[in-house]
């Protein structure tokens, strides 16, 4: 049996104060992701089907894939074009609940400052 095998146990056992944290950071980032955008009118949350991922609606020219490839390029942020989680039009961007609350609040900082 592979040792990760028998480590499953207590990976289970450990799961609540893992759980109780990461919940903890996703409405943390939730918190501060109202708060900025309440700022600004370019660029909305949606509620989204995938778990731990808002959706972003974004007002902008250019196709979703070449802003979301620009954020990575001249922002450092990194985020989803909509179609890669079957989101029917372009226009939408997918970001991540899960990154440090400094991370997300700073990502999503750089993220608005370019609508």
């Amino acid at each position: 049996m592979p040792p990760v095998q028998h480590a499953i146990p207590k990976f289970l056992e450990l799961r609540h104060e893992f759980q109780l944290q990461l919940m903890s950071r996703v409405r943390g980032n939730l918190a501060e992701l109202s708060l900025q955008l309440a700022t600004q009118k370019l660029a909305a949350a949606l509620k989204s089907k995938v778990a731990g991922t808002p959706c972003f609606a974004c007002r902008q020219r250019a196709p979703t894939k070449r802003v979301a490839l620009d954020l990575i390029e001249k922002k450092g942020v990194y985020v989803h074009p909509g179609h890669f989680y079957d989101v029917p039009t372009d226009g939408y961007l997918i970001v991540s609940l899960i990154a440090s609350e400094q991370e997300f609040a700073e990502g999503i900082k750089r993220l608005i400052s370019i609508f």
